[in-house]
């Protein structure tokens, strides 16, 4: 009996290493494969004929709009080019989007081995409305609308996040804010697969007006603005003065049309007739009392 189980034993190992122990070798037969783990599968390959397509190639021609990975996100202006080529024009014009991989300071924030610091795309007004629509969709959740670290989220359980009115976060390169936009930074997640390059930038120029604006002094805006910032001040130092409301307006009664004055306004002159009389009455009795300390003075001599 023990003679057959090792017979069987055997004849086991044998079979395993026929069907199993010889893969990755080269034989001139096909392999017999009893599980194909998907080494053969029903798939074109690059640069390969294939009769399926009209014109004989595996490959096939991008669509319209297409673009390769690390090329800027397309504007809408690109989308409209695109749409207006004719049907006949296949192959995307990439030439007309700028690749956003390079090793240069505008794609990665470094001069060398150090963060450089500039705005390496020129600030116009439209760059900083983009800025500001930037920010505030994926930056001021946890920044706040102004910077102060101060979003909604913070309601939530966040902790430790950064304003940028420190000390710390005014002198820190760009370089170095458009490198933590793009990869990330402690518990802040990257946006650089949502926020394209040139969107980077515009945060950042909007990052930095936003500072200025809480810190700076009258003396370093224009005379423009502080002649506008002094008249805000005075209208409204004078609006605080101005009473808003008569008893008159208060109660909605009209106001007399005729030259004589209501009861309201007899009783207020009343109020201020008395304080006048009381007023004469004390400066008489001063003028008498100094009379007085003079005739003694006098007649002392």
């Amino acid at each position: 009996m023990l003679k057959y189980f090792f017979l069987s034993f055997f004849l086991l190992i044998v079979a395993i290493v026929a069907i199993a122990g010889f893969r990755g070798h080269h034989f001139s037969e096909p392999p017999i494969q009893l599980f194909d783990d998907m080494d053969d599968q029903a798939k074109l390959k690059s640069q390969k004929p294939s009769e399926f397509f009209a014109d004989m190639r595996a490959a096939r021609s991008p669509v319209d709009g297409t673009m390769p990975m690390g090329y800027d996100i397309p504007a809408e202006t690109y989308h409209q080019e695109v749409a207006n080529r004719p049907e006949k024009i296949r192959v995307t014009n990439f030439k007309t989007r700028e690749y956003t991989g390079g090793p240069d300071y505008l794609n990665t924030g470094r001069m060398g081995e150090v963060w450089g610091d500039g705005i390496p795309v020129e600030i116009t007004p439209e760059l900083m409305a983009r800025g500001q629509q930037r920010y505030n969709i994926n930056c001021s959740v946890c920044h706040g609308l102004a910077g102060h670290g101060n979003g909604i989220i913070g309601k939530f359980g966040m902790v430790a996040i950064a304003t940028y009115h420190d000390e710390r976060m005014r002198n820190m390169p760009d370089g170095e804010i458009y490198n933590t936009i793009t990869n990330g930074k402690g518990t802040m997640m990257a946006y650089g697969h949502q926020v394209s390059l040139y969107d980077r930038w515009a945060i950042i120029a909007y990052i930095r007006a936003l500072q200025v604006s809480q810190n700076v002094t009258m003396t370093e805006l224009s005379p423009e603005l502080q002649e506008q910032l002094k008249a805000q001040s005075t209208a409204a130092t004078e609006e605080g003065e101005t009473p808003s409301e008569t008893p008159a307006e208060e109660s909605g009664d009209a106001p007399a049309e005729s030259g004589e004055p209501t009861g309201s306004e007899e009783k207020g002159a009343d109020d201020d007739a008395a304080p006048a009389s009381d007023e004469a009455a004390d400066a008489s009795d001063d003028a008498n009392q100094k009379n007085e300390e003079s005739a003694a003075g006098d007649a002392t001599e």
